[in-house]
């Protein structure tokens, strides 16, 4: 089984390569941003992202079920973030409410919430939603149900709360993804965000076929 180098089981740290055109709006709302500036970032990776928002002053809480406090030593020393980059090792299913900062300005969940099962995702948002300031803003996504990793998805026509198994094809082969997964139309992707009471603003599908949203509360 081909693994890239730099995969756990829950694929590729794609975060740490790039920045997409999801976390360039990203950075157009933390450049506007008038309030307390304060962002969560739920399966982060070490992300390009991250690192950006802490040099535009931002406090940043990053959850990963990967280890990154060697990534966190090098931006805090790189950034001179001090006491407002925090990092929690943890699976997001595990997540708890008390777990996370109050008055939660920005929500970033890139490609993450598809490696849970639905209802640990509802559950998720639902305690995100209750740290959130009214009018913070959420961005996601989620891979969809036609993407690219959806090729050997044997549980494509099982309902969302018991969509949950493996990938083939290049999302085994390309991406090394190994772990169960729930691939999302973009129906239940607005419905998992609705879920949790928050407005979507805008849902659109990358080329990849990953489904992005933007909420707030």
């Amino acid at each position: 089984m081909f693994k890239h180098r730099d995969a756990t089981n829950h694929g590729i740290d794609i975060a740490k390569g790039r920045v997409d055109a999801l976390d360039k709006q990203v950075l157009e709302y933390a450049l506007s941003h008038k309030g307390r500036k304060l962002a969560v970032d739920l399966g982060s990776g070490e992300s390009r992202l991250s690192a950006i928002l802490l040099l535009l002053g931002w406090e940043v809480w990053l959850y990963d079920i990967k280890d990154l406090s060697k990534y966190c030593a090098t931006l805090e020393q790189l950034s001179s973030a001090g006491e407002k980059l925090h990092f929690k090792q943890v699976d997001l299913k595990d997540l708890n409410s008390s777990d996370l900062p109050s008055d939660i300005s920005l929500v970033i969940s890139q490609r993450t919430l598809h490696h849970l099962p639905y209802g640990s995702s509802v559950s998720l948002l639902k305690n995100v939603y209750n740290k959130m300031t009214a009018g913070g803003k959420l961005f996601m996504s989620v891979s969809g149900i036609e993407s690219k990793l959806a090729e050997g998805y044997e549980c494509a026509n099982s309902p969302i709360g018991e969509r949950f198994c493996k990938v083939g094809g290049v999302g085994q082969t390309t991406y090394s993804i190994t772990d169960n997964v729930c691939l999302y139309t973009k129906g239940e992707a607005r419905e998992l965000v609705e879920s949790a009471q928050l407005n979507v603003e805008s849902i659109s599908n990358s080329d990849f076929g990953n489904i992005r949203i933007i909420a707030n509360k």
